[in-house]
């Protein structure tokens, strides 16, 4: 949003952060369980968190209404990001790499407990 113009502080408290034992990120501890939470469409699917964020960055700046010399900048800055996340970027691609024995292995996981004794 920054993209689009200035930003002002509002010192009042609009919002209070509510922690309790049964959120969603206590609930739903990895990004796959929480993909799956909002959207159970997605359960068992590959989901490459890190570079969705990624490529969602870039797509930002790209729509971004600033000037190229913002948008190179703003580029530029994406190379601190990707050296900060290239780890999540590189167990996405090892997710992406693993995935067909992973669904495999879900698929044998369901089938076995549906199989009558």
């Amino acid at each position: 949003m920054v993209l689009y113009g200035e930003f002002s502080e509002i010192p009042k408290t609009l919002f209070f952060k509510r922690d309790h034992p049964s959120n969603s990120i206590r609930a739903y501890p990895t990004y796959r369980e929480r993909i799956a939470w909002y959207d159970p469409a997605k359960k068992d699917q590959l989901y490459l968190t890190k570079w969705k964020w990624f490529l969602e960055y870039l797509r930002a700046i790209q729509s971004a209404p600033i000037s190229l010399l913002e948008k190179f900048l703003c580029y530029v800055q994406m190379l601190q990001w990707i050296s900060w996340n290239w780890l999540g970027l590189l167990k996405d691609l090892c997710k992406a790499i693993t995935w067909p024995i992973i669904k495999l292995w879900i698929y044998l996981r369901d089938n076995k407990t549906q199989q009558p004794a």
